[in-house]
C-alpha cells in the first residue's frame, strides 16, 4: 500500500515537472521572438496577380483641347529611354486647376513595347480640394481614348505631408502606344495652390506591374503564431515614379503588439521608402510609425492595411529587387 502511494506521488511529480518544463520552454520561445525575432524567415515567393477591374463605370468624357493642356506639355518628349540611362525617363510638371470641374491633360506620352509607364499626382495640401488622376491609351489617328487606370482617393490630410498622392500606370506589352494623363478637379479649385504631375518610363522587370494604387494591391497574411519576418523580395522599382502596393488584414483579436516594416539597406540608400495606410471611406489615412519603421499596438486597430513602397524620392534606382521585411512583435505569454 505504501509503495503504491509513493508510486502515485512520483507519477504526479513527473507530470508537474514536465508541464513546468513545457511552459518554461514555450515562454522562452515567445520571449525570444519578441526580443530577437530569431525564428525561421517566411519568404513569399509569388502572388496571385489581381484581375483587371472593369473601368467602364469610371470612364469620363474628356476632350484634348489646347486650352486644357498642362503648362509645359509642348516640351514633352517621352520616347524610348536611352539604354545607357538605367533610371529611364523622368519629368514633372506643375499647373493649376482654377475652376471646380476643370481638367488639365498631358499628351502625348509615348511608351515603347516592354516599358512601364508610371504617373503620380501630388495634390495641394488643402481639405477644400480633391483632385483625381486618369490615364488613357490614345489612338493618334482619331484621338479616341480608352481608360486604362484611374486613382480617386478622397482627400485626407496626413499632417504636414498632406493628402496621399494619386498614382496610375500601365505596362505596354504590345506595339508602341501613346497615352494621355488627365488631372481632374472633383472638388474645389485654386489659383495659388498648384498640383505637380510626375511621369516616369523605363524598361519593366516586374511581372506584377502595374500596381500603382490600392485597387491592385498584392495580398499577403501575417502569421498568427510566433514566426520570423515575412520577406518579399521579388519586386523592383522600375522607374523614379514607381509605386508598389501590398495589403494585409489585422484581425479583431491579434497575437502581436506591433509590426516592424523595413527595406533592405541598398534600397534605403537609393532613397526608397515604405509607408503604411488604412483605407477608410476611400481615404488613405497614413499610419504612424517611428523612424525605424515600427508600428505600435494602438496604431494597429482591426481592419485592412496597405503598404506602399515607392521610389518617388530617389534619384538613382538600385537596379535590384528590394526586400521588404514585415516582422510582428508577438505577445509574450510568460516571463
Amino acid at each position: 500500500m505504501t509503495s503504491k502511494i509513493r508510486f502515485n506521488k512520483l507519477f504526479y511529480l513527473l507530470i508537474v515537472c514536465s508541464l513546468f518544463l513545457f511552459l518554461a520552454n514555450t515562454s522562452s520561445a515567445y520571449a525570444q521572438v519578441k526580443k530577437d525575432g530569431e525564428m525561421s524567415e517566411n519568404y513569399i515567393e509569388s502572388f496571385s496577380v489581381p484581375q483587371p477591374r472593369d473601368l467602364t463605370d469610371l470612364d469620363r468624357s474628356f476632350q484634348m483641347e489646347q486650352s486644357n493642356s498642362i503648362e509645359g506639355a509642348e516640351q514633352l518628349q517621352l520616347t524610348e529611354p536611352d539604354a545607357a540611362n538605367q533610371n529611364g525617363l523622368y519629368l514633372n510638371f506643375t499647373d493649376y486647376l482654377t475652376e471646380e470641374g476643370q481638367y488639365k491633360y498631358l499628351y502625348p506620352i509615348t511608351v515603347e513595347p516592354g516599358h512601364v509607364l508610371n504617373v503620380q499626382l501630388d495634390s495641394p495640401n488643402s481639405n477644400e480640394l480633391d483632385y483625381d488622376l486618369y490615364l488613357y491609351e490614345v489612338n493618334p489617328d482619331n484621338l479616341s481614348m480608352t481608360l486604362v487606370d484611374v486613382s480617386q482617393n478622397r482627400t485626407y490630410l496626413n499632417g504636414t505631408e498632406g493628402t496621399a498622392p494619386e498614382n496610375v500606370g500601365d505596362y505596354n506589352t504590345s506595339e508602341k502606344k501613346k497615352y494621355a494623363a488627365f488631372v481632374v478637379s472633383e472638388k474645389g479649385s485654386s489659383t495659388d495652390q498648384p498640383f505637380t504631375l510626375h511621369v516616369g518610363i523605363n524598361k519593366n522587370s516586374d511581372i506584377y506591374e502595374p500596381d500603382e494604387n490600392v485597387r491592385t494591391a498584392l495580398k499577403f497574411s501575417i502569421p498568427s503564431i510566433p514566426q520570423g519576418p515575412t520577406k518579399i523580395n521579388m519586386r523592383s522599382m522600375d522607374s523614379l515614379v514607381d509605386n508598389d502596393w501590398f495589403s494585409f488584414t489585422v484581425p479583431e483579436s491579434k497575437s502581436y503588439v506591433g509590426i516592424q516594416l523595413t527595406l533592405d539597406s541598398i534600397s534605403q540608400q537609393a532613397g526608397y521608402k515604405v509607408e503604411l495606410y488604412r483605407l477608410v471611406n476611400n481615404q488613405l489615412r497614413k499610419v504612424p510609425m517611428d523612424s525605424s519603421g515600427y508600428v505600435t499596438y494602438e496604431n494597429l486597430i482591426s481592419g485592412q492595411y496597405y503598404i506602399r513602397v515607392t521610389a518617388i524620392e530617389s534619384t538613382q534606382l538600385s537596379q535590384k529587387n528590394y526586400t521588404l521585411s514585415i516582422l510582428p512583435s508577438y505577445i509574450v505569454l510568460h516571463k
